[in-house]
């Protein structure tokens, strides 16, 4: 998912939700585990969006 970011004009909003399925679904994760694993995603991806945060304040 690392290439699935959806950017704006301040930087990253989030990540591309509809590439999740296709994604996990090549990596062989099935359907019903991706559903498992989306809340763990979407909290990665809170972090994420907090250390680029800061790192546009700093740069």
């Amino acid at each position: 998912m690392s290439t699935q970011w959806r950017m704006g004009a301040c930087g990253a909003t989030g990540l591309d939700y509809t590439a999740i399925y296709d994604t996990a679904s090549l990596l062989g994760i099935s359907k019903k585990h991706t559903l498992k694993l989306f809340h763990d995603l979407r909290v990665i991806e809170a972090e994420a969006m907090l250390v680029m945060s800061e790192q546009m304040k700093e740069g």
